[in-house]
């Protein structure tokens, strides 16, 4: 049968019959039964729906504390009548299972029927109360004696004995006091979960261990060549993955698959290649949000195999395609980074899915990605199939609405200034570290708009159109201000709550200042007066702190 088919379904004419789930090995019938009231107490249940069974360990024991049953009327279980040859039960212990295992493999008839249908089940699933045994209790044993059985003259002479006994004895004389059993001790009659959970950081042999997550990300300095493929130590990891789940198919156990932890893995780096098929360079956090909401603690252990990332240059802090090297492609300058920051809080991914949530936040599509955008909307489309979403309006700079996020792709920008300043941009024929495929004055000046809104935005402040155009026309830029805006990447993974692996950031010396510093002595000066000077090592340093 297809494991999506439902089983047929068949029409019973049988009696109904009460069950007790019984909390003991059961060896004598009639005194099991017994335990639970009789057959009477049994009885009363038929008519009685909501009447509750009691298990008294020690029936004749009126001081023994009861275990009060649960009822369950949702079990609809069958009662089964199976006829087996007596030779293939005592050949197998009487195990029935493996009986019936060997009449369906050898072809031995046997018969079964349906007697009846087991709509109501008594469960004992509370705990046991503490119990006192007063079986050598003089004063118990009495009041049985007497009061218990209703007896004038015993109870006449119980009560003639507790004066005497009161007379007699000290009150201060150390001994164990015979009185009657409480009613209730143990306030609860179903464990308690105190939530108890293991130490992570113990191992098997109670060690303390410390040892981080190695994702094997690749880093590539500028200049290094690409790497076509991940790092061979993620092959083992992949193979047990896939294993894993053809393990899980083999069994029949088709419905674990997609809530296994390794076929989470593979369905990440599934809708991962397809997205670097769309796009070969991503930011982080916008892959983060594409993604199925369950598949993205995922993410950090998926990208290593689909992506590698650089330390700095016009693409610092985004994940690029294995195999694919920006500084060959001129139309990468749509996904070369620029970052900044705004004084105002940023939203964290928990507050930002809740607003989603809400519809107080629009999802979009990329723009780099508008040649895709009718496929989102598509339900056939293999971009709906893999279950691939939007990005929060927030992610993106629009000039106008404030943003929380701190890195941003040039292409990605709905600033109408900015697009007009890229509009106008000379590609240049070589890729250059500082300022990719661009030329200085276009960077300054999409740096300089980009600040000056920004503070504007989080100031509350109206933008003046005299500055902005003043800013977009300037050609001569020796140095930008940018005061006050620390590009810091690493925030975006704080905000995941994932923990980056560490990156050596330490430059070398030979940069662009130094070189000015050398090759114009004469005025190298003035670079001690631009007090909101920030250079591209800056950038590094931040994200370290």
């Amino acid at each position: 049968m297809p494991f999506n088919e439902l089983a047929p379904q068949y029409e019973l004419n049988v009696p109904s019959y009460l069950s007790i789930e019984y909390p003991l090995n059961v060896k004598n019938v009639s005194k099991a039964i017994g335990m639970v009231g009789g057959r009477e107490k049994i009885a009363q249940c038929f008519i009685e729906p909501e009447m509750r069974l009691e298990l008294k360990l020690r029936p004749d024991d009126v001081y023994s504390h009861p275990v009060s049953s649960e009822k369950c009327d949702t079990t609809e279980n069958m009662l089964m009548r199976l006829s087996l040859p007596k030779k293939v039960l005592q050949k197998h212990n009487y195990n029935v299972q493996a009986a019936l295992k060997e009449c369906e493999e050898n072809n031995i008839t046997y018969g079964s029927s349906v007697e009846g249908i087991l709509n109501k089940t008594y469960k004992f699933r509370q705990l046991a109360d503490f119990q006192t045994v007063h079986k050598n209790s003089p004063f118990t044993n009495q009041f049985l004696d007497s009061v218990g059985k209703a007896d004038l003259e015993k109870i006449k002479q119980f009560a003639d004995y507790i004066e005497k006994d009161h007379q007699v004895q000290s009150k201060f004389e150390n001994k164990d006091l015979d009185l009657p059993p409480l009613v209730r001790y143990a306030r609860v009659d179903i464990p308690y979960n105190y939530r108890y959970v293991g130490n992570l950081l113990i191992d098997e042999n109670g060690e303390l261990t410390r040892d981080s997550v190695k994702l094997h990300t690749i880093f590539v300095d500028w200049g290094e060549k690409v790497p076509t493929s991940y790092n061979p130590a993620l092959q083992k990891e992949l193979d047990r993955c896939v294993q894993e789940v053809e393990s899980l198919k083999e069994r029949g156990l088709e419905r674990l698959v997609p809530d296994s932890p390794a076929f989470s893995l593979l369905r990440c780096i599934e809708i991962l290649k397809k997205l670097f098929d769309m796009k070969p360079i991503w930011l982080r956090r916008h892959i983060s949000w594409m993604l199925p909401s369950r598949l993205r603690p995922q993410l950090r252990f998926a990208l290593p195999y689909v992506a590698f990332t650089t330390k700095k240059g016009p693409w610092r802090q985004s994940y690029i395609k294995l195999g694919y090297d920006p500084t060959l492609h001129k139309e990468a300058v749509d996904y070369q980074v620029e970052a900044f920051r705004m004084s105002s809080k940023s939203f964290t991914m928990t507050e930002m899915e809740r607003m989603v949530e809400a519809g107080e936040e629009p999802l979009v599509v990329p723009p780099t990605l508008a040649s895709h955008e009718a496929e989102f909307d598509d339900p056939d489309s293999e971009i709906s199939q893999l279950g691939i979403g939007k990005v929060p309006k927030q992610l993106f700079y629009d000039g106008v609405s404030p943003t929380c996020a701190v890195s941003f792709q040039i292409g990605d920008m709905a600033d109408e200034d900015v697009r007009k300043i890229l509009k106008d941009a000379h590609i240049q024929d070589q890729c250059l570290e500082a300022t990719g495929w661009l030329d200085w004055v276009t960077v300054c000046r999409i740096r300089g708009v980009i600040k000056y809104k920004l503070e504007c935005i989080d100031k509350g402040k109206n933008f003046d159109v005299d500055k902005v155009q003043a800013i977009m026309t300037r050609t001569s830029y020796p140095f930008n201000d940018y005061k006050g805006l620390v590009p810091r990447e690493d925030d975006d993974n704080e905000e995941e709550n994932e923990q980056p692996e560490a990156v050596d950031t330490n430059i070398a010396k030979d940069d662009l200042i130094t070189r000015l510093k050398v090759f114009n002595s004469q005025n190298s000066h003035i670079l001690d007066e631009l007090t909101g000077l920030l250079k591209q090592e800056s950038f590094m340093d931040a994200g370290r702190r």
